[in-house]
Parts: structure tokens; sequence; C-alpha cells
């Protein structure tokens, strides 16, 4: 049930397997599940898919392996996700998934049309649109690398000869258009990988439903930043009509002329009016906006002819473009005549010029702006939503972190008792455990304490406690702290710490834990019979500059 819930969930998935701790496939709901994979085959001998077994296991996250050639002869992509529950449950969800669905499904209609473009992984294609035009304009190609999980695609974009006839500026429309197809591609795939671990997670835990609901609150959420998207580029077309308008007006000698060129230029309210405020040219959309007629229009004035504007505003509008200022008047709330729904509209008044730079009039530009404005405020709301979220978030963690430490503390103070063995009746076993006790209450404990201090940080309480601090015997308590863990991990730990006071003045606690991180990642990461080095040192002791460095052998950081 669960496999058909999630194959429903995911239109271009071709079903569900599960494969066991060792990568060997036990279990698949159809052929086309696993790219055609048979029940016992090994999932780390398949293109990409040792590298995506081995970073799903480290991080626990999902990862794709390399294209393969699912049952039906189409392209596709494998996801690796870890999963783990029960010990019936421990292992691998896999899962084939159809390359040009997902990709067709996020493309916008201007990019599919607009542009020929290739996707590959290594030598093989994933995906063409247009394939045959790649070669036809290679002064305008661009190539960019596509970073997916786990895996590094190429794309070849290539604007197609409609595209650039029509284009200003055809080298900022193709980055343009492969900025937006990365980004459409990309956002897709990583958000493809994160709902499956979700309803990966949902197969061990049982709570498919919740998880589903997760999803498409997170799907409105991502809807409501598309939205938001799309209004910043409608303001930017907005500000394009009104630059065209004004050279329209600049090369119009005549009322009519203008008439014209609003009519078959704007999709807004237009309506022009002479230096005395009298509307002289209107298009459609201000008809429809108004209610008001060609025989209506005639003669009237501007105040009159928009009663929506507050009293007094026609004369201010009036007189600033008389004047050759440009005024605009946002989110003005009108009602539209045709529906009688209330509107809220954008209002640009610029002032009108002859060819001599003569002041003839205003022209007055009126956007519906309603979506945006009803959009912008459910953005506004969304984020104070999540504003507080957050707040109650650190709250939590501060309150839990408190009521966990004073018990934990109790049970490091007593195992410290026990390990004394004043009685002496407990043997070197015994010792051993408590002393494995104690080690990891304490690592609890640092836990507790790290999630403690984000708290604070979130919250903004996080404070420096300065004092005069001697590095070079902080330094040295640290690496001595860390002898015990770098011998059984077969690595050599070296202070180079030179004779000299070497004070400053900084938060002892805080400088410490930074040490302790930076030593404790290089032991971790350094193989046996490797060397892990701190070094102080002041290049220039007039200046008071003090430097540590960690150095190790290993992969580094």
């Amino acid at each position: 049930l669960d496999a058909q819930l999630i194959t429903r969930d995911f239109p271009s998935m071709r079903g569900l397997g599960r494969a066991d701790t060792a990568a060997i496939l036990r279990w698949r709901s159809s052929d086309g599940a696993t790219g055609g994979l048979p029940v016992g085959a090994r999932l780390d001998r398949i293109p990409g898919g040792a590298e995506a077994i081995r970073l799903a296991s480290v991080r626990g996250t999902t990862h794709y392996t390399g294209s393969t050639v699912l049952p039906e002869g189409s392209n596709g992509l494998l996801l690796i996700t870890p999963m783990t529950g029960s010990v019936e449950t421990n292992g691998y969800v896999v899962v084939a998934m159809a390359t040009n669905e997902i990709i067709e499904s996020v493309l916008d209609e201007d990019i599919a049309h607009g542009f020929a473009f290739a996707i590959r992984d290594g030598a093989r294609i994933l995906y063409t649109r247009r394939g045959g035009e790649l070669d036809t304009l290679g002064p305008w190609r661009v190539d960019v690398p596509v970073d997916v999980p786990g895996r590094q695609w190429s794309m070849t974009v290539v604007p197609t000869r409609a595209f650039v006839a029509r284009t200003t500026s055809p080298v900022v429309g193709v980055f343009l258009g492969v900025g937006m197809m990365c980004a459409v591609i990309i956002g897709c795939l990583v958000r493809i990988a994160q709902r499956h671990a979700k309803l990966v997670k949902a197969l061990a835990t049982g709570t498919h439903a919740r998880v589903l609901a997760e999803d498409a609150r997170d799907a409105n959420a991502g809807t409501l930043l598309r939205q938001a998207d799309l209004l910043r580029l409608h303001n930017a077309e907005l500000h394009a009509t009104t630059i065209t308008l004004e050279e329209q007006r600049a090369a119009t000698e005549q009322a009519q002329e203008l008439r014209v060129a609003l009519v078959h230029s704007t999709p807004d309210a237009v309506a022009a009016f002479d230096g005395a405020g009298c509307v002289s040219a209107w298009n459609p959309r201000m008809v429809e906006l108004t209610g008001k007629r060609e025989s209506d229009v005639d003669g009237l004035m501007i105040g009159d002819l928009l009663p929506f504007l507050s009293k007094g505003h026609e004369v201010t509008l009036l007189l600033e473009a008389l004047a050759g200022r440009p005024t605009q008047l946002p989110d003005v709330e009108a009602i539209q005549s045709l529906t009688g729904a209330p509107v809220w509209l954008d209002v640009i008044v610029t002032p009108m010029r002859a060819e001599d730079g003569r002041i003839l009039g205003g022209l007055l530009v009126a956007r519906d702006v309603t979506e945006r404005k009803r959009l912008s405020d459910g953005v506004m709301a969304g984020k104070l939503a999540a504003e507080e979220a957050n707040r109650a978030k650190s709250d939590f963690l501060a309150r839990m972190s408190h009521e966990l430490r004073t018990p934990l503390n109790s049970v490091i103070g007593f195992t410290n008792v026990l390990r004394r063995n004043r009685s002496g009746r407990l043997d070197r076993d015994e010792i051993t455990y408590l002393e494995r006790i104690n080690s990891n209450g304490r690592h609890l404990l640092g836990m507790i304490n790290e999630v403690l201090d984000l708290a604070k940080i979130e919250s903004g309480r996080e404070t420096a406690t300065l004092e005069e601090v001697s590095v070079a015997a902080l330094v040295r308590d640290t690496v001595s702290d860390f002898d015990v863990r770098a011998s059984g991990a077969s690595v050599r730990l070296v202070a180079e710490v030179p004779a000299g006071s070497f004070r400053a003045r900084t938060d002892e606690a805080k400088l410490k834990q930074v040490l302790i991180n930076l030593i404790g990642n290089a032991i971790k990461f350094t193989p046996a019979a490797g060397v892990v080095t701190v070094v102080v040192r002041a290049e220039d002791v007039a200046s008071g500059t003090i430097y540590i460095e960690v150095r190790d052998t290993g992969i580094g950081i």
C-alpha cells in the first residue's frame, strides 16, 4: 500500500525497491521500479552507485546515481535513500525516476520555446530539446555545470533564431535562460530528493499521512515564493512599459497618434490630458475601469474621469505634470465599473512633451495590482507566522536544555563518587563501565550545552566574557585533553608553543571550544600514523596579534 501511495505522489516514479545494508536488492514493486535491476543485484556496481551509497550512508540523505536506461527505453536516474527503523527495515530504498518527465514538468513555456539545450551525465545524454539547433548559433552557445545531489551534470544551451531575432541583448537573454533552467532543474531534483527522504522515513515510522500533509504545506510555501518572483517580474515589465510609452509620446505631435499608440501598446488603463486637465485620449482598458464611453470622455476633466483619486489629487497631478515632474501613487483603491469589485491600482502620471520640448499635458497610467497586493499581504502573514514559530522553537530548546542538564549533572557526579571505589568492592570491569558512563555523560552534557548555546544565539542572548588569558597555557591544556584520544587513533599530536607570555583579552571558554572542535575534527579525519600539529606564533609582537594554527595530514576540512 505504501509503495502505491508513494508512486502516486511522484508521477515520474516507476515504482519502489528495497535493498539490505549490503546494498543488495531484496524487493521491488515492478520491473521499472529499479531501472530494470533484478532482485539480488548489487547497487554499488551500477554507474555512480557506490558513491551514492557512500554519501547516503555517511550523510543520511538522498543521492542520485548515474543515469540508466529504463525498461521502456527512456533515460532515468536512481535515487538511493538510507532507511532506518526496525532491524527488518534497515537498508536503502531505491527508485527509478524518468528524467524527461522530471525536467518537462518544471520547464517554463518561454524557456522551452526560446532555447535549444541538452543535459548530460558524463558521456550519456539525459535530455534534449531542439537538439538539431544546438550547433546552428555557435556565438551564443553556453556550457555550464549543473550540481545535483551526489552528481554533476553539464548543460549546453543555445537560443533559437526566433529568440535572438526578438531580443535586444541576446547575451543577457541566454544567461538569464541558463540561470532560470539551472535553478528550476536543480530545485526540482533537490525537492524530489528531500520529499523522497521524508516518505522513506514515513515507511519506518508509520507517519505517511503526516509527511504528505507537511509536503503539501511546503508546496504551498513554494508556490507563494514563485508567485512573489512573478510579481517582481511584473514590476519590471511595468517599468519597461512606462519607458516605452515615454518614447512614443516624445515622437507624437497630435493627440490622435497618441491614442492609436496607447490602444496597441499597453494592457494598462491609460488616459492623456492637456494643459487644462481636459481628457484628450484614452484606451479601452480605461473605459473598462471607469465605465466612461467615448461620448462621455469628450470634454471631461481628469478628476471627473477618475473619481477614485482623493479630492485635490487631480490638481496636484496636473501641476506636477505641467512642471515636468513624474508622479507615482502606489496602491490606490478603486472600484471596477464593469464588475463593481474593489481593485488596487498603481497610478503613474508623467509629463507629455512635444518634439521641441514643450509640455503639452500629462499621461496617466493605471495598472491593476490587486493580485500583487493580495499575495504580498499573504507572504507577510506567512513571514510573521514563521518568525513566531522560530521564537517558540528557541524558547523550547532553552527550557529543555536546562531541564536535561540538572539530572545529567547528578548522574555524572554520582558516577565520579562510585569510580573512587573507596570500599574496594568494585572490580576492574565495573570501574571501566563507570568510566564509560562518565565519558558518555560528559559527551551528552556537551551536546546539550551546544544546543543551549545555539538557542541563546538565535534569541540574541549570547554574550562573550572578555578577560586576560594565557593563550599558551590554554593551548597546552587543550592539547593534553586529547592525548588519550590521539593515541587511540594512532595519530601523533604535537603542540608547538614557544616560550613567552602570549596573553590576550578574549573569552577563554569559547576560544577553548573552538580549539576542541578543530583539534577533534583533525584527529577524526587523519588516518593512522598521521600527525596533527597545533602551533602558536606571533609574527609581530608589537602589534599584539597572536596566531593559532591546527594542521593535519588528513583529508582536511
